[in-house]
């Protein structure tokens, strides 16, 4: 399921990275977290380095695996580059968003905004792509698990924002993840 190339790229380095942060814990997270653009301890470099660190094995091991599922496919039909291209600038326009939109105490850290790029990326380029539910015999549409997601991130950000989760970020992370899917589904079309 993971191709080598980007997506097990990204996910050797949040692995190396979550390792490195529980031994240089809390420098690194004080570092590399994403912090509030008012914040004196503010840094560009923050917009990529805080979708690489993670809070906990749930956190990144959620992550890995949607990586893998959604990213994979999206590597095979558009190449290494333009992977890790979507995941990055999907990774700073999360950032962006949060950072503009939100006031935070604490550094925001995790591979989610990348994540919903790449799904919304998906989502775009294969929207009838079928899955499997778990321990069911259903199996739903890409587009409608990503509609799930998307939607309850809205309900969250909208009615019951949930502490130290930056929802702002997911958000951010998938427009700017529909964007690149949008143009890449209408570039594909075009091509055919």
């Amino acid at each position: 399921m993971i191709q080598s190339g980007g997506v097990r790229f990204i996910i050797w380095i949040c692995v190396i990275v979550y390792i490195l942060q529980h031994i240089y814990s809390p420098d690194v997270i004080k570092k590399f977290g994403l912090v509030s653009i008012d914040n004196p301890d503010f840094n560009v470099m923050q917009l990529v380095s805080y979708g690489f660190l993670h809070g906990n094995a749930y956190h990144i091991c959620v992550n890995i695996i949607l990586l893998a599922i959604f990213g994979s496919r999206i590597q095979n039909v558009l190449g290494t580059w333009n992977f890790l291209i979507l995941f990055l600038i999907s990774v700073i326009g999360g950032g962006c968003i949060q950072t503009f939109t939100s006031e935070f105490s604490q550094s925001t850290i995790g591979a989610s905004a990348g994540v919903f790029g790449v799904m919304l990326a998906f989502s775009c380029l294969f929207p009838h792509e079928k899955f499997n539910v778990l321990f069911t015999k259903l199996n739903i549409s890409a587009i409608w698990i990503v509609i799930f997601y998307v939607a309850s991130e809205l309900y969250f950000i909208l009615y019951n924002p949930v502490a130290n989760v930056a929802h702002y970020s997911h958000l951010g992370g998938a427009i700017t993840g529909l964007l690149f899917g949008l143009y890449w589904t209408k570039t594909l079309r075009t091509r055919k």
